[in-house]
């Protein structure tokens, strides 16, 4: 059995903390901006990766991690 996919592949990374992210993909792997989207409750970052997108996605203080209750 194989898999195919299509030329481009999108990865979306959700995050609460989009400076240290924008920093790294950004900065340190120096990949270009593709553009940037607001949207109610957050935001998201297109960085390409030859014919790939990275999406950084933010929803600002409403993604909160907390443990399930046992």
């Amino acid at each position: 059995m194989s898999t195919q996919f299509g030329e481009t592949v999108e990865v979306g990374i959700v995050t609460n903390n989009l400076d240290a992210m924008r920093h790294f993909y950004g900065e340190l792997l120096a990949l270009p901006l593709e553009g940037r989207l607001e949207f109610p409750g957050g935001s998201m970052e297109r960085y390409r990766v030859g014919g790939n997108i990275i999406k950084l996605v933010n929803y600002g203080d409403c993604l909160l991690y907390t443990s399930p209750s046992p």
